[in-house]
């Protein structure tokens, strides 16, 4: 298995595809996908005999078959004379394309079907008016791989 190499997040864009919503990104968090567990736990489970879980009875955990993808957050510098928030728009193509590496011509990208579903900004008196954008993401998202050159 080889190691990842190490990147920055400068030049990682979103691309809205029918909204047109565009925004200076300072950050994107909960980039996230997880599977559902389940417990198959039963009146017949066993009771532990190692100590120090002598007598204890441990659940019996199975993987799911369903998976859900955590809401994706958008940190961006707030304009607030700007009026393309896409709180109101329809559900649509978004997707994330991460900056290249010098050994790629094309970064890797995250394509989704979603739609904003909250946002909050920050107003402070000594520095950039921020905000942030959740993206609730429908279905599987499409992971593409870099390519190396």
């Amino acid at each position: 298995m080889s190691v990842a190499e190490v990147r920055s997040g400068i030049g990682t864009t979103i691309t809205f595809g029918t909204s047109g919503f565009t925004a200076r990104v300072k950050g994107y968090t909960d980039l996230s996908v997880e599977r559902e567990t389940l417990d198959g736990t039963h009146m017949g489970t066993s009771a532990s005999v190692t100590a120090p879980f002598t007598g204890l009875h441990f659940k019996e955990m199975c993987p799911g078959d369903l998976a859900t993808v955590g809401d994706l957050q958008l940190d961006i510098v707030f304009d607030p004379d700007a009026n393309d928030l896409p709180i109101a728009a329809a559900e649509e193509t978004i997707t994330l394309q991460f900056a290249q590496l010098s050994t790629q011509s094309a970064g890797a990208t995250w394509v989704f079907t979603g739609f904003a579903s909250k946002f909050d900004a920050a107003i402070p008196h000594d520095g950039l008016i921020t905000g942030s954008v959740t993206l609730i993401v429908n279905g599987e998202p499409t992971w593409t791989a870099g390519v190396d050159i």
